[in-house]
């Protein structure tokens, strides 16, 4: 045979040989990345916001699962989840007219303390002031050690004359403004807060997995 037609016999076999190895190595690196990515995903953490209220509680939730962002305020926590920088947040409260409209899950249900301007007031203060409410009267004195807590039809028609208390359903922030009921050691009170998760779109099954966790 001609050398000429073995040489190229040669090399056409070193080609095909050297393109198999190329397209096995690429194949088992693919693989390899792929791996990777899905071990990464199922190793990421769960980013969550909170407000002061429940830094407590965010301490208990497992760190191997979740990565806890402490905020200054609820309104800090919205900023990041718009960022997409956190994936949901713990809040304390309802979301004002201005802010998103986002999916939640209720936790466990507190009192809404409203004025007429926004304030901040201390539980062992909270005595002084009168009260309006469209709640039970027995219950609020007995929560918050209170006495003149009077029964109402519509509190807000009695905005400029104390403090009113309602469900956070009944909040509405177009006629009010938020009181900050503190303790002594200027923690806000739990009851006056409602506890939710709330989630950028729909809420995930992580979403609820974490509502159970806390509740």
């Amino acid at each position: 045979m001609n050398h000429k037609y073995i040489y190229l016999i040669i090399l056409f076999c070193a080609i095909s040989l050297c393109s198999i190895f190329f397209v096995f190595s690429k194949t088992y690196n693919n693989k390899n990345v792929v791996a990777e990515i899905n071990k990464t995903k199922e190793n990421k953490k769960i980013i969550l916001a909170t407000c002061p209220t429940y830094y407590d509680i965010a301490k208990k939730i497992d760190p191997e699962n979740y990565q806890i962002i402490p905020t200054a305020s609820t309104a800090e926590s919205i900023y990041l989840l718009l960022q997409n920088k956190v994936d949901m947040i713990l809040s304390g409260r309802t979301l004002k007219p201005e802010e998103p409209k986002m999916e939640s899950l209720l936790i466990e249900e507190g009192y809404s303390f409203l004025s007429n301007y926004e304030r901040t007031i201390y539980l062992n203060d909270l005595k002084n002031h009168i009260i309006y409410t469209d709640l039970n009267a027995t219950v609020i004195k007995d929560i918050f050690a209170v006495e003149r807590v009077f029964e109402v039809n519509d509190v807000y028609k009695y905005l400029n004359k104390g403090i009113i208390v309602t469900s956070w359903q009944n909040t509405n922030y177009h006629k009010s403004e938020i009181v900050h009921l503190l303790d002594n050691n200027g923690n806000r009170v739990k009851p006056s807060r409602q506890l939710s998760i709330y989630c950028p779109k729909n809420c995930s099954q992580e979403a609820h997995e974490l509502a159970m966790i806390i509740k």
